[in-house]
Protein backbone atom coordinates (compact mmCIF):
# COMPACT_ATOMS: atom_id res chain seq x y z
CA UNK A 1 0.00 0.00 0.00
CA UNK A 2 1.16 3.59 -0.56
CA UNK A 3 1.49 4.66 2.96
CA UNK A 4 -1.85 4.60 4.21
CA UNK A 5 -2.95 5.59 0.53
CA UNK A 6 -5.86 2.76 -0.44
CA UNK A 7 -6.73 2.04 -4.25
CA UNK A 8 -5.59 -0.77 -6.34
CA UNK A 9 -5.69 0.66 -9.51
CA UNK A 10 -6.03 4.50 -9.06
CA UNK A 11 -8.69 5.56 -11.51
CA UNK A 12 -10.45 7.36 -8.53
CA UNK A 13 -9.05 8.78 -5.76
CA UNK A 14 -11.48 10.85 -3.08
CA UNK A 15 -14.59 10.24 -5.58
CA UNK A 16 -12.43 12.08 -8.36
CA UNK A 17 -10.94 10.76 -11.58
CA UNK A 18 -7.28 11.06 -11.79
CA UNK A 19 -6.28 12.38 -15.17
CA UNK A 20 -4.77 10.42 -17.56
CA UNK A 21 -2.36 13.22 -18.33
CA UNK A 22 -1.13 13.04 -14.68
CA UNK A 23 -0.15 9.20 -14.69
CA UNK A 24 1.40 9.80 -18.37
CA UNK A 25 3.92 12.61 -17.24
CA UNK A 26 4.65 10.45 -13.91
CA UNK A 27 5.98 7.27 -16.38
CA UNK A 28 7.60 9.21 -18.47
CA UNK A 29 9.34 11.24 -16.06
CA UNK A 30 10.48 7.04 -14.46
CA UNK A 31 11.45 6.25 -18.05
CA UNK A 32 13.33 9.22 -19.12
CA UNK A 33 14.76 10.17 -15.50
CA UNK A 34 14.36 13.42 -16.22
CA UNK A 35 11.98 16.07 -16.27
CA UNK A 36 12.83 17.70 -19.30
CA UNK A 37 13.12 14.32 -21.44
CA UNK A 38 10.07 13.81 -20.28
CA UNK A 39 8.49 16.58 -21.48
CA UNK A 40 10.23 16.02 -24.59
CA UNK A 41 8.51 12.56 -25.02
CA UNK A 42 5.52 14.17 -24.80
CA UNK A 43 5.74 17.12 -26.49
CA UNK A 44 4.61 19.42 -23.83
CA UNK A 45 6.64 22.03 -21.74
CA UNK A 46 8.99 20.95 -18.60
CA UNK A 47 6.27 23.16 -16.45
CA UNK A 48 3.52 21.30 -17.46
CA UNK A 49 5.36 18.23 -16.58
CA UNK A 50 5.98 19.67 -12.94
CA UNK A 51 2.47 21.05 -12.53
CA UNK A 52 0.95 17.80 -13.63
CA UNK A 53 3.60 15.72 -11.33
CA UNK A 54 2.31 18.09 -8.03
CA UNK A 55 -1.44 17.40 -9.39
CA UNK A 56 -1.01 13.87 -9.13
CA UNK A 57 1.06 14.22 -5.68
CA UNK A 58 -2.22 16.13 -4.67
CA UNK A 59 -4.42 13.69 -5.52
CA UNK A 60 -3.38 11.03 -3.88
CA UNK A 61 -1.70 12.57 -1.28
CA UNK A 62 1.94 11.73 -1.06
CA UNK A 63 4.91 12.62 -2.53
CA UNK A 64 6.54 10.71 -4.94
CA UNK A 65 9.80 12.85 -6.20
CA UNK A 66 12.39 13.58 -3.78
CA UNK A 67 12.90 16.82 -4.63
CA UNK A 68 16.70 19.11 -3.75
CA UNK A 69 17.59 22.10 -5.45
CA UNK A 70 19.84 21.66 -8.46
CA UNK A 71 19.45 18.01 -8.61
CA UNK A 72 19.72 16.97 -12.40
CA UNK A 73 18.34 13.09 -12.27
CA UNK A 74 15.09 12.12 -10.74
CA UNK A 75 14.70 10.35 -7.25
CA UNK A 76 11.26 8.55 -6.77
CA UNK A 77 10.13 8.20 -3.00
CA UNK A 78 9.16 4.92 -1.49
CA UNK A 79 5.76 5.86 -2.84
CA UNK A 80 7.15 6.96 -6.20
CA UNK A 81 8.44 3.81 -6.40
CA UNK A 82 5.37 1.86 -5.12
CA UNK A 83 3.01 3.83 -7.94
CA UNK A 84 5.17 2.78 -10.77
CA UNK A 85 3.36 -1.06 -11.13
CA UNK A 86 0.36 0.26 -10.38
CA UNK A 87 0.19 3.61 -12.65
CA UNK A 88 1.70 0.81 -15.68
CA UNK A 89 -1.45 -1.41 -14.56
CA UNK A 90 -3.90 1.89 -15.14
CA UNK A 91 -2.07 2.89 -18.67
CA UNK A 92 -2.94 -0.73 -19.41
CA UNK A 93 -6.27 -0.63 -18.56
CA UNK A 94 -6.80 2.83 -19.68
CA UNK A 95 -5.13 1.92 -23.37
CA UNK A 96 -8.05 -1.84 -23.45
CA UNK A 97 -10.89 0.66 -22.07
CA UNK A 98 -10.44 2.97 -24.98
CA UNK A 99 -9.59 0.01 -27.39
CA UNK A 100 -13.32 -1.01 -26.41
CA UNK A 101 -14.89 2.14 -27.43
CA UNK A 102 -13.15 2.76 -30.70
CA UNK A 103 -14.20 -0.93 -31.05
CA UNK A 104 -18.10 -0.19 -30.56
CA UNK A 105 -17.82 2.92 -32.09
CA UNK A 106 -19.84 3.42 -35.18
CA UNK A 107 -18.07 3.17 -38.42
CA UNK A 108 -18.58 3.12 -42.27
CA UNK A 109 -15.67 2.80 -44.94
CA UNK A 110 -16.35 3.30 -48.27
CA UNK A 111 -14.53 3.31 -51.54
CA UNK A 112 -15.42 4.64 -54.85
CA UNK A 113 -14.30 4.80 -58.26
CA UNK A 114 -12.67 8.41 -59.03
CA UNK A 115 -15.09 10.06 -60.79
CA UNK A 116 -17.89 9.26 -58.71
CA UNK A 117 -16.08 9.91 -55.62
CA UNK A 118 -15.34 13.71 -57.04
CA UNK A 119 -19.18 13.89 -57.70
CA UNK A 120 -22.06 11.45 -56.71
CA UNK A 121 -20.72 10.68 -53.04
CA UNK A 122 -19.50 13.97 -51.56
CA UNK A 123 -22.86 15.19 -50.54
CA UNK A 124 -23.36 11.88 -49.31
CA UNK A 125 -20.24 12.47 -46.72
CA UNK A 126 -21.55 15.35 -45.69
CA UNK A 127 -24.86 14.18 -45.08
CA UNK A 128 -24.03 11.36 -42.89
CA UNK A 129 -21.59 13.45 -40.90
CA UNK A 130 -24.24 15.45 -40.47
CA UNK A 131 -26.31 13.22 -39.15
CA UNK A 132 -24.08 11.10 -36.94
CA UNK A 133 -21.05 13.67 -36.08
CA UNK A 134 -20.03 10.89 -33.79
CA UNK A 135 -20.12 8.64 -37.11
CA UNK A 136 -16.13 7.59 -37.94
CA UNK A 137 -16.19 7.84 -42.07
CA UNK A 138 -13.24 6.53 -43.98
CA UNK A 139 -13.24 7.37 -47.85
CA UNK A 140 -11.21 6.09 -50.54
CA UNK A 141 -10.52 5.91 -54.21
CA UNK A 142 -10.09 2.91 -56.37
CA UNK A 143 -10.96 0.88 -59.25
CA UNK A 144 -13.83 -1.89 -59.74
CA UNK A 145 -11.90 -4.96 -59.52
CA UNK A 146 -9.88 -3.57 -56.54
CA UNK A 147 -12.85 -2.46 -54.52
CA UNK A 148 -14.67 -6.17 -54.71
CA UNK A 149 -11.50 -7.36 -53.17
CA UNK A 150 -11.83 -4.66 -50.73
CA UNK A 151 -15.76 -5.89 -49.85
CA UNK A 152 -15.35 -9.23 -50.15
CA UNK A 153 -12.22 -8.89 -47.52
CA UNK A 154 -14.03 -6.47 -45.10
CA UNK A 155 -11.71 -3.68 -45.45
CA UNK A 156 -14.34 -1.73 -46.89
CA UNK A 157 -18.10 -1.84 -46.21
CA UNK A 158 -19.83 -0.17 -49.23
CA UNK A 159 -17.94 -0.03 -53.22
CA UNK A 160 -18.83 2.16 -55.63
CA UNK A 161 -18.05 0.27 -58.57
CA UNK A 162 -18.91 0.55 -62.53
CA UNK A 163 -18.37 -3.18 -63.05
CA UNK A 164 -20.88 -6.10 -62.18
CA UNK A 165 -19.33 -8.91 -60.89
CA UNK A 166 -20.68 -12.06 -59.25
CA UNK A 167 -19.15 -13.40 -55.87
CA UNK A 168 -21.06 -15.44 -53.16
CA UNK A 169 -19.89 -12.85 -50.31
CA UNK A 170 -21.26 -9.65 -51.81
CA UNK A 171 -24.60 -8.22 -52.74
CA UNK A 172 -24.31 -6.16 -55.97
CA UNK A 173 -27.13 -3.82 -56.27
CA UNK A 174 -27.64 -1.46 -59.53
CA UNK A 175 -27.33 2.40 -58.60
CA UNK A 176 -27.22 4.66 -61.68
CA UNK A 177 -26.40 4.62 -65.55
CA UNK A 178 -24.65 7.13 -67.10
CA UNK A 179 -24.72 8.36 -70.45
CA UNK A 180 -21.25 8.86 -72.31
CA UNK A 181 -20.66 12.28 -74.11
CA UNK A 182 -18.06 14.02 -75.79
CA UNK A 183 -15.84 16.69 -74.61
CA UNK A 184 -13.21 19.02 -76.85
CA UNK A 185 -10.80 20.67 -76.05
CA UNK A 186 -10.34 24.31 -78.46
CA UNK A 187 -9.32 27.32 -78.01
CA UNK A 188 -11.02 28.20 -80.99
CA UNK A 189 -15.17 29.30 -81.60
CA UNK A 190 -17.10 25.38 -81.44
CA UNK A 191 -20.39 24.91 -82.71
CA UNK A 192 -22.13 23.14 -79.84
CA UNK A 193 -25.35 22.72 -81.40
CA UNK A 194 -24.61 19.83 -84.39
CA UNK A 195 -24.62 16.52 -83.36
CA UNK A 196 -20.77 15.01 -84.26
CA UNK A 197 -20.25 11.64 -86.31
CA UNK A 198 -17.66 9.29 -84.78
CA UNK A 199 -16.13 8.48 -87.94
CA UNK A 200 -15.33 12.61 -88.37
CA UNK A 201 -13.04 12.30 -84.85
CA UNK A 202 -9.61 12.33 -85.52
CA UNK A 203 -8.06 9.36 -83.14
CA UNK A 204 -4.80 10.59 -83.34
CA UNK A 205 -6.61 13.13 -81.06
CA UNK A 206 -7.86 11.29 -78.82
CA UNK A 207 -7.43 11.10 -75.15
CA UNK A 208 -9.12 7.35 -74.05
CA UNK A 209 -9.81 7.33 -70.77
CA UNK A 210 -10.94 3.43 -69.79
CA UNK A 211 -14.54 3.83 -68.52
CA UNK A 212 -16.23 0.09 -69.09
CA UNK A 213 -16.98 -2.00 -71.70
CA UNK A 214 -19.63 -0.03 -73.63
CA UNK A 215 -16.62 2.46 -74.41
CA UNK A 216 -14.20 0.14 -75.35
CA UNK A 217 -16.71 -1.86 -77.58
CA UNK A 218 -17.73 1.48 -79.49
CA UNK A 219 -14.02 2.66 -79.31
CA UNK A 220 -12.95 -0.64 -81.67
CA UNK A 221 -16.34 -0.60 -83.69
CA UNK A 222 -15.17 3.20 -84.99
CA UNK A 223 -11.57 3.06 -85.16
CA UNK A 224 -10.78 -0.86 -85.20
CA UNK A 225 -6.67 -1.58 -83.81
CA UNK A 226 -5.88 2.14 -84.48
CA UNK A 227 -4.01 4.22 -81.35
CA UNK A 228 -5.47 6.93 -79.82
CA UNK A 229 -3.33 10.25 -79.27
CA UNK A 230 -2.86 9.37 -75.36
CA UNK A 231 -4.16 6.35 -72.92
CA UNK A 232 -4.99 7.80 -69.22
CA UNK A 233 -5.55 5.27 -66.25
CA UNK A 234 -8.82 6.21 -64.89
CA UNK A 235 -7.01 7.60 -61.60
CA UNK A 236 -4.32 9.75 -63.28
CA UNK A 237 -6.16 13.51 -63.37
CA UNK A 238 -6.93 13.56 -66.75
CA UNK A 239 -7.58 17.54 -66.68
CA UNK A 240 -3.98 18.08 -66.59
CA UNK A 241 -3.26 16.37 -69.87
CA UNK A 242 -7.01 17.36 -71.76
CA UNK A 243 -5.24 20.88 -72.71
CA UNK A 244 -3.72 20.77 -76.19
CA UNK A 245 -5.84 22.19 -79.43
CA UNK A 246 -7.97 19.78 -80.87
CA UNK A 247 -7.87 16.95 -78.06
CA UNK A 248 -11.42 15.35 -77.92
CA UNK A 249 -12.38 12.39 -75.46
CA UNK A 250 -15.63 10.53 -75.00
CA UNK A 251 -16.32 9.51 -71.37
CA UNK A 252 -19.11 9.30 -68.88
CA UNK A 253 -21.54 12.30 -67.71
CA UNK A 254 -19.53 12.30 -64.19
CA UNK A 255 -16.33 13.11 -65.36
CA UNK A 256 -17.19 15.20 -68.60
CA UNK A 257 -18.84 17.36 -65.74
CA UNK A 258 -15.21 17.61 -63.77
CA UNK A 259 -13.61 18.00 -67.11
CA UNK A 260 -16.34 20.90 -68.47
CA UNK A 261 -15.35 22.99 -65.71
CA UNK A 262 -12.00 23.83 -67.14
CA UNK A 263 -11.39 26.37 -69.73
CA UNK A 264 -12.14 25.84 -73.05
CA UNK A 265 -13.39 22.23 -73.02
CA UNK A 266 -16.47 21.70 -74.82
CA UNK A 267 -19.59 19.27 -74.70
CA UNK A 268 -20.96 18.17 -78.06
CA UNK A 269 -23.52 15.69 -79.06
CA UNK A 270 -22.95 12.43 -80.68
CA UNK A 271 -24.76 10.63 -83.74
CA UNK A 272 -23.96 7.30 -82.25
CA UNK A 273 -22.54 7.19 -78.67
CA UNK A 274 -21.34 4.17 -76.15
CA UNK A 275 -24.61 2.73 -74.41
CA UNK A 276 -24.78 4.14 -70.84
CA UNK A 277 -22.08 3.18 -68.30
CA UNK A 278 -24.17 1.12 -65.24
CA UNK A 279 -22.75 2.03 -61.69
CA UNK A 280 -23.22 -0.61 -58.77
CA UNK A 281 -22.81 -0.54 -55.02
CA UNK A 282 -21.57 -3.31 -53.10
CA UNK A 283 -21.80 -4.86 -49.62
CA UNK A 284 -20.66 -7.89 -47.43
CA UNK A 285 -23.67 -10.54 -47.31
CA UNK A 286 -22.29 -10.45 -43.68
CA UNK A 287 -21.00 -6.79 -42.75
CA UNK A 288 -19.06 -5.77 -39.99
CA UNK A 289 -20.68 -5.08 -36.44
CA UNK A 290 -19.91 -1.09 -35.89
CA UNK A 291 -21.21 -0.35 -39.76
CA UNK A 292 -24.91 -2.61 -39.29
CA UNK A 293 -26.68 0.39 -37.37
CA UNK A 294 -25.20 3.16 -40.20
CA UNK A 295 -25.48 0.48 -43.31
CA UNK A 296 -29.55 1.16 -44.17
CA UNK A 297 -28.85 5.44 -44.02
CA UNK A 298 -26.07 4.76 -46.49
CA UNK A 299 -28.18 2.83 -48.47
CA UNK A 300 -31.04 5.04 -48.70
CA UNK A 301 -28.40 8.59 -49.53
CA UNK A 302 -27.31 6.03 -52.40
CA UNK A 303 -30.80 5.20 -53.69
CA UNK A 304 -32.05 9.31 -53.04
CA UNK A 305 -28.98 11.18 -54.68
CA UNK A 306 -28.87 8.30 -57.73
CA UNK A 307 -32.07 9.09 -58.45
CA UNK A 308 -31.79 13.01 -58.44
CA UNK A 309 -28.30 12.16 -60.45
CA UNK A 310 -26.51 14.45 -62.01
CA UNK A 311 -27.60 17.01 -59.75
CA UNK A 312 -26.03 20.19 -60.59
CA UNK A 313 -23.46 18.84 -63.07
Amino acid sequence: MLHGVSFVIPMFTGGNMIDYRYIEAFLAVVNTNSLSKAAESLYVSQSSISKWICQLEEEIGVELIVRHKGQRSIELTASGKELVPLAEEWMNLHGQIIGMKEHNRTSIRIVSVDSLNNTLMPPIYQELLRTDPELELSVLTGQSPDIYSMVERKQYDVGIVTVELHSPSLIVTPLLTEPFELLLYSEKEVDTSAPVTPDSLDVRKNLYIPSGYSLRQWHEYWFHTAKSYLWVDPQTPARMLFCEEGLWTVVPLSVAAQLSRQPHVHRLQMTSSPSPRSTYYITHKYPRDNCKAVLPMVKDLLQRYASAYPLDV
